[in-house]
Formats: C-alpha cells, sequence, structure tokens
C-alpha cells in the first residue's frame, strides 16, 4: 500500500513541481545564451536587457524553487492529514507509519532534485558568464580534497552524505512533529503549531551548542594531558557526532509525529 500512496504523492506533488523546473530551466538556458552572445556583441543594449531580465528571473526562480518545494511538502502533510482530508486519509486500509513515511519519501526526493537541479543551473550559467568550465573546476577541487585527506577521504564523503540527509530528514520530521502536536488541542491548532516548532528549532540549537562545547571540552582535556591535536581536527569524527546528533533528533521527531497521529490526533 505504501508504493500507493507514493504513486499518488508523487503525481499530486508533481503537477506543480515540473512546471517550476520547466521554468528554472527556460530561464537557465535564457541566462547562458544571453550572456553568451554579450561576449561576442557586448555593446548591445537589447542584449544587455534581455540578459538583466533572464538573469533577474533565474535568480528569483531558484530561490522559488527551493522555498516552493519545503513549503508544498509541509503544506502537502497539513492538508492531507490535517484538514478535513484527514477523514478519508485515516480511513485508508494504511498504518500512520506508512502515511509519514509517504510524505518523507516524496519530500526527500523532491528536496533533492530541487537542491541538485538548483546547483547544475546556477554552476552552467556561472560557468558561460565566466568564461571557463566550472564542472571541470569542482572535480578538480573535489580531486585535490580525495588527495588532502588521503585514507579519510571516503569516510567523510559517507559521513557528508548520511549528513546532508539525515539534516533533510529532520527538517521535515520537525515541521510534521510541530503540526502534529499543535493539531492535538482543540484551539489555536496553527498559532500552536507555529509555536512548537519555534521551540523544537530552539531545542536542536541548544543541543548543538551543547554537544559542541563537550567536544571543546573533551579537545582541551587531551591537550593537558600532552595528547595530539591533530586528532581532534578529524573530519570523519566530527561529521559522525553530527550525523548521530541529527539522526537522534529525526528519532524523536519521528515519534512525537507517529504518536500524536495514533493517539492524539483531533480533526475537530
Amino acid at each position: 500500500m505504501l508504493s500507493k500512496l507514493l504513486k499518488y504523492e508523487f503525481r499530486a506533488t508533481g503537477r506543480i513541481m515540473l512546471p517550476v523546473y520547466a521554468l528554472l530551466l527556460v530561464t537557465a538556458g535564457g541566462t547562458s545564451v544571453t550572456g553568451s552572445l554579450m561576449g561576442r556583441y557586448p555593446e548591445s543594449t537589447v542584449l544587455s536587457i534581455f540578459r538583466t531580465l533572464f538573469m533577474t528571473l533565474f535568480a528569483f526562480t531558484t530561490f522559488g524553487v527551493l522555498l516552493l518545494t519545503l513549503v508544498l511538502m509541509v503544506y502537502r502533510f497539513y492538508k492531507n492529514l490535517m484538514t478535513d482530508e484527514g477523514y478519508l486519509m485515516f480511513t485508508l486500509p494504511v498504518s500512520r507509519s506508512q502515511l509519514i513515511w509517504s510524505k518523507l519519501i516524496v519530500s526527500m526526493a523532491w528536496g533533492i532534485l530541487s537542491a541538485v537541479l538548483a546547483a547544475l543551473m546556477w554552476t552552467m550559467v556561472l560557468s558561460v558568464a565566466g568564461g571557463e568550465n566550472l564542472f571541470a573546476g569542482i572535480f578538480r577541487g573535489l580531486r585535490s580534497l580525495m588527495e588532502s585527506l588521503s585514507g579519510n577521504a571516503t569516510g567523510c564523503i559517507v559521513g557528508l552524505v548520511v549528513l546532508l540527509l539525515a539534516a533533510e530528514l529532520a527538517s521535515y520530521l520537525r515541521f510534521y512533529a510541530a503540526i502534529s502536536l499543535g493539531h492535538s488541542f482543540s484551539n489555536h491548532k496553527l498559532l500552536l503549531s507555529v509555536v512548537f516548532f519555534i521551540a523544537f528549532s530552539l531545542a536542536m540549537q541548544a543541543a548543538g551548542l551543547t554537544f559542541f562545547s563537550y567536544q571543546l571540552t573533551i579537545g582541551e582535556t587531551v591537550i593537558e594531558s600532552g595528547g595530539s591535536a591533530a586528532s581532534l581536527l578529524d573530519g570523519t569524527r566530527f561529521l559522525v557526532i553530527d550525523s548521530i546528533e541529527t539522526l537522534v533528533a529525526c528519532g524523536v521527531f519521528y515519534t512525537l509525529t507517529w504518536y500524536n497521529l495514533q493517539k492524539r490526533l483531533n480533526l475537530q
């Protein structure tokens, strides 16, 4: 049944996301073409106007794609499960976990696609504007980074990927937990959802600062005891700690979301 939920969710969100991606491609292409032509005809006023227009549209479209992805995914969770549609969704022969994961998987997929597409389009536009291949420069930089990391390269890359995915997962689950908790009350549901989201955000920042302070304390202890400071600068170590912290937050937010949907949801 999860596959059917995913199919339905991708179809519903794709109606909005795909046209926006097409607009991003058009504005990126227009910016690149007009930038290339400006290199050949630098004194053309018409080209200058069109280039400025396309660059402005491209910048706004890029920001809009990233913002729309987040807003749409959160709104889908709210609309499908917290409004009148919730009466229908909760009568389906699916568990609360399947409902949550269907939203999470689709949100993660669109979020990754939006970020990758935006990065590729900006790299292409800047390559044309700068007259050099930024893709080649990025690959050279990554190769140099791999060489400098030597044996830790694989661990750092895996740790970074895990951390980025966990951070995206935590961002959506934080919204889900706040919305589901806010809608467990009878009144002021949206206001309470906002309050809980702010509280969760502050709690995560406090936890991050606490872990960072703890790491500094450990570092001072190691140095004072005559240990090597090189081990403290190991990037893999910090990535693992940050990933664990973020995954713990994911678990807490997921549990809150599931519990409120299962036990305390109030659709009245």
